[in-house]
């Protein structure tokens, strides 16, 4: 599975690194530090991730910008999207849900940012095993 970050907090983004890690050994991470150097990332790539955590309050483009900007593109309008913020305002939660994104609070200790990557991660595969069943009926 490969998971990308974009958060401009660098202990963030390594603490998430960490928790991925324990969580699937197998996954990669990429992590970048803003939504300019994450739209640039995914328009240069071939493969694209297979979950995208968006922190809300960055430079330059803050992550509600760079979501849209994301949707808007056909190439990278399906890749599932989690708004990963220290906010826990109601508007942040709604705007979310109401783009189909999910919302996860960061966590203030590392074993709650795992079981939270480990419930999401563990959704995203029965999400996908569900997908690939109904094109196999198809």
């Amino acid at each position: 599975m490969r998971v990308l970050l974009v958060d401009d907090d660098e202990d963030d983004r390594i603490i998430f690194q960490d928790a991925v890690r324990q969580v699937s050994f197998d996954t990669i991470c990429y992590t970048l530090s803003d939504g300019i150097e994450a739209l640039r990332f995914l328009y240069s790539i071939d493969h694209l991730p297979d979950i995208l955590f968006l922190d809300i309050n960055m430079p330059r483009i803050d992550g509600k910008q760079t979501f849209d900007a994301i949707r808007m593109n056909p190439k990278l309008a399906r890749i599932p999207v989690v708004m990963y913020s220290t906010s826990n305002s109601e508007i942040d939660i709604q705007w979310s849900r109401g783009r189909n994104a999910k919302y996860l609070v960061k966590p203030n200790d590392f074993p709650t940012l795992v079981n939270s990557l480990k419930q999401i991660f563990n959704e995203l595969k029965t999400d996908k095993t569900k997908r690939t069943l109904i094109r196999q009926v198809w």
